[in-house]
């Protein structure tokens, strides 16, 4: 097992305020929420910035851009009228000004929260507006057609306070990040008009069967969700091969939070909704539609449970308690970092520590030292966490790290033994930072590097691997941690270092690149002459798609590989690496960066625990034996073209191919009456297995075929069968 890993001017505990959230749960979620327009469709949308309702640009208060004082917990319904005849008061901001008060403005209409249907509640708005010559500021809440036009921004928040007439609630105060219950970036869809109708209602409803997350087998498709009310006894799930099911497939009790569908046909699409049913079969709550498709996605892992009870995630890390109480920390960006109780049969939260920001929030990193945890924040300093208590973690202090006009935040952290190592800095304060922790109450700056941007840093035996991006990776001496010393660099040709490790005896160091130019992927060197480092690798999984963090635990490299899951490869020769187990859970093929962010592989139990970017914290456990299946990797001895999969498919499809030699090739897609529909693959390629992808959204259901010609005459053809 390796060590466990952590990794500037410092506050002491005995100077700072404890901060700590308490106990959170999923009831500190809150529930999703959907948007009801009357009449529909709506005139108006949202930009679309990745939010969960209505376009993709409303979203609860605490996850708006400057968060808020109520927790999505205390979400209400909400109906917001727009209409001339009407008039609210309202609190301005200037976007184009800091933010500074814009003085109070006019809303055409006005907003309740119609939790009792007898009695509305008139609330209290805000609204943000830029200034440009094009559209300058007007004080009246209109929100433009065009996006790029910033004149046009018109945020609006919805407070959770009484309506009091005339604006001036939060006159003086900063009322963006106050009683915030929803946030909306607005926008006018192109070629209407405001006022298209009047009135026009927005209903703000709630669906507290929430987070209905579905991960993809070969026959199956894996249910998880959350639910905070529990007022109900059973849940009934609805699904089928259209949207809107209305068969009910299966009924589980209250306690449950996940359903195995198995049985199903690979490359078809599969929709699901829930319902929260009491004794008599009254619907108490429900959750909103979602589906996946039936994919092979998996190899030698096993799926034991998921969390996704917020949203966008960042990096992973675990802690163990004395007594041997497992625990996964997740970096929820926006928010801070959950600690998830692993040990019982699904995942659960039950503490959550709020991250320190300095405008928007976004925790990136997290690793332990003993009890602690070090938590990264992007936009502050770096928060030390007292974890004696889970349930109950706490702030016991800060880090500021980079310029002193900067706002003293970083990227990444390592630990190995005491010390802590921060790298990610901004400004002039670049590099690495190097703390001693035997009081980590009262972390100790040592020393550090300053001469360009580490992304990332991993030491072994006073020897420091530094992933500097486009310079390589920087080898340093640590004996002296007040003054490290460089003795040596590893390169290579269009380079993108983002994270490295070495094999456990410390001959071999494994490279990842997220931003190359010559291959996103990761690459294996052999570093027993550090004056002479020989790459002796590559671990492709696929050439188009881009790799993330990579941690190694006895013979086998686990990489969080972004739009390809959790890869595992065996690299007890690490000459010739072989992928030993996978499981896929991101099947969209549209983002770089969606997808596995990071994994941690060193539970006692055996556990894997990743955080994805959109589906949260995923447990997994690995087969028995991760032995590989022949052929060997390499090149292969035969020229070959693989039967794609899967087949039949939905929408893309993977092709695989083995080249013997350097060749000029083909690899062109062709429909039932011979007409070329596409090239995926042309020209001269290496020796070796390749790997690619067709999506097919553009085209029609049918039988297709993907031939594959070397300019020596060799060919092989394979039949592809495409179902939408």
């Amino acid at each position: 097992m390796l060590a466990l890993l952590l990794g500037f001017a410092v506050m002491p505990a005995a100077e700072l305020e404890q901060v700590h959230a308490g106990p959170a749960g999923a009831a500190a979620v809150g529930p999703d929420f959907y948007v009801v327009a009357d009449p529909s469709p709506s005139w108006l949308t949202s930009v679309d910035i990745g939010l969960p309702a209505f376009g993709g640009g409303m979203s609860h208060g605490t996850d708006f851009f400057w968060g808020s004082t109520i927790p999505a917990s205390a979400a209400v319904e909400v109906e917001i009228r727009i209409t001339p005849g009407e008039t609210t008061f309202a609190q301005t901001y200037r976007r184009d000004r800091d933010f500074a008060d814009g003085g109070v403005g006019l809303f055409p209409g006005s907003v309740w929260d119609i939790t009792d249907p007898n009695n509305h509640r008139r609330l209290n708005i805000i609204f943000v507006e830029d200034s440009t010559t094009a559209r300058p500021a007007n004080q009246i809440w209109d929100p433009d057609a065009n996006e790029a036009i910033f004149g046009g921004r018109e945020y609006l928040l919805i407070m959770n306070s009484d309506y009091d007439g005339n604006g001036l609630s939060y006159i003086g105060q900063d009322g963006l990040s106050a009683d915030v219950l929803y946030g909306w970036w607005p926008l006018l869809k192109v070629g209407r008009i405001f006022f298209k109708t009047d009135p026009h209602t927005l209903t703000m409803k709630l669906a507290r069967v929430s987070h209905l997350t579905i991960l993809a087998e070969a026959d199956r498709l894996n249910l998880f969700w959350d639910y905070a009310p529990e007022n109900a006894n059973s849940f009934v799930i609805y699904g089928g091969q259209a949207p809107n099911p209305q068969t009910v497939i299966a009924e589980v009790p209250v306690a449950t939070r996940s359903y195995i569908d198995t049985g199903l046909s690979p490359g078809v699409p599969y929709y699901y909704r829930l319902e929260a049913q009491a004794a008599n079969h009254t619907v108490r709550d429900i959750s909103l539609e979602s589906s996946s498709v039936p994919t092979p996605t998996s190899h030698r892992l096993n799926l034991e449970g998921l969390w996704n009870g917020r949203r966008d995630y960042g990096d992973v890390w675990g802690y163990t308690a004395p007594g041997g109480a497992e625990y996964a920390l997740l970096n929820v960006r926006g928010a801070g970092l959950s600690i998830i109780d692993i040990n019982g049969d699904r995942p659960v939260e039950i503490g959550f520590a709020a991250a320190l920001a300095d405008g928007y929030p976004d925790a990136k990193d997290v690793k332990v030292y003993d009890h602690y945890a070090i938590l990264v924040n992007e936009n502050a300093p770096a928060q030390v966490i007292d974890l004696a208590d889970p349930a109950n973690p706490l702030t016991v202090a800060t880090i500021f790290v980079g310029d002193p006009a900067g706002n003293g935040g970083a990227h990444n952290a390592f630990v190995e033994g005491r010390y802590l190592y921060i790298t990610g800095g901004h400004g002039n304060q670049q590099g690495v930072h190097i703390y001693d922790l035997a009081d980590p109450e009262n972390p100790l700056l040592l020393g550090g590097r300053h001469n360009y941007y580490y992304h990332d840093f991993y030491v072994r035996n006073d020897t420091a691997y530094a992933s500097a991006g486009s310079r390589g990776v920087d080898v340093l001496d640590l004996a002296d941690k007040s003054n490290p010393v460089w003795i040596g660099n590893i390169s290579y040709a269009g380079q993108w270092a983002h994270n490295s490790w070495t094999t456990d005896d410390g001959n071999y160091l494994v490279v990842g690149d997220e931003n190359g130019f010559s291959g996103q992927w990761t690459r294996v060197f052999d570093i027993r002459d550090l004056s002479n480092p020989v790459k002796v690798a590559d671990i492709i999984v696929d050439a188009a798609a881009t790799v993330h963090n990579s941690y190694v635990a006895g013979d086998y490299l686990y990489i969080a590989h972004y739009t390809e899951g959790l890869r595992i490869w065996d690299i007890s020769d690490p000459t010739q690496p072989v992928e030993a187990a996978y499981f896929d859970t991101y099947l969209p093929n549209d983002s770089r960066f969606g997808g596995v962010w990071s994994v941690y592989p060193y539970f006692a139990s055996g556990k894997i625990v990743v955080s994805d970017r959109s589906s949260g914290l995923i447990v997994f456990t690995a087969d028995a034996t991760l032995d590989v299946d022949p052929p060997a990797p390499g090149v292969p001895q035969l020229f070959y073209l693989a039967q794609n999969y899967p087949n039949p498919f939905n929408l893309a499809s993977v092709i695989t191919y083995g080249l013997p030699r350097d060749s000029e090739i083909s690899l062109k897609i062709y429909d039932i009456l011979g007409l070329e529909v596409a090239i995926l693959a042309q020209g001269r390629q290496s020796a070796g297995r390749h790997r690619i992808t067709w999506n097919a959204d553009g085209s029609p259901s049918g039988i297709y075929f993907a031939r594959l010609v070397t300019a020596d005459g060799q060919r092989q053809t394979i039949k592809l069968t495409l179902i939408k």
